[in-house]
């Protein structure tokens, strides 16, 4: 009886840890609420935990790489822009990254009357900038795909507020447009 009753608090003070180690409270953001990551195009997992780290989002290093690895979160990065709230648990921060639950951004336009102006508005709030965005607003067999050309292409764009994601390509930004 008394081995079964040891054997039983250990088992209980294990199921504990891990307990915790998934569910417990692992963001501090220093009396902020939120906060934003942003995961470029291609970032792999170290470079994720790295922005963590780096932040000093998370609380206990060792117990998000655990859940993660456990999660396979290495294997399924998404590129994005992420809300990070304070007091968020390892499961809730791994499954929004994990499933890509990116916070979009909202762009104004309105008196555009350059490419070069729209590429250079759009450059400051998405992942690519300016240059890439205007190559494609040149870009005369993209444009004619739409029925447009580098002389009319600014009709696509009617002045208004859009929500996006900040890695958005300039090509899905024209479709949508």
């Amino acid at each position: 009886p008394i081995i079964l009753l040891i054997i039983a608090i250990i088992v209980a003070g294990g199921l504990y840890v891990v307990y915790n180690f998934i569910y417990q409270n692992n963001v501090d953001l220093k009396n902020k609420k939120y906060t934003y990551i942003y995961i470029r195009t291609g970032a792999g997992y170290d470079e994720v935990l790295d922005t963590l780290i780096s932040r000093k989002i998370l609380i206990n290093r060792i117990s998000f790489e655990q859940v993660a690895k456990k999660k396979k979160y290495p294997e399924m990065v998404h590129a994005g822009r992420y809300k990070i709230s304070a007091g968020m648990s390892n499961n809730t921060l791994i499954n929004e990254l994990r499933a890509g639950l990116q916070v979009p951004i909202k762009i104004v336009f309105n008196n555009i009357r350059k490419r070069e102006e729209l590429a250079g508005k759009l450059g400051e709030k998405l992942e690519p900038d300016s240059a890439k965005i205007l190559k494609a607003f040149n870009n005369e067999d993209l444009l004619e795909k739409y029925g447009f050309n580098r002389e009319n292409m600014l009709a696509l764009f009617i002045p208004n507020t859009y929500e996006l994601k900040w890695n958005t390509s300039p090509e899905e930004f024209i479709a949508r447009m």
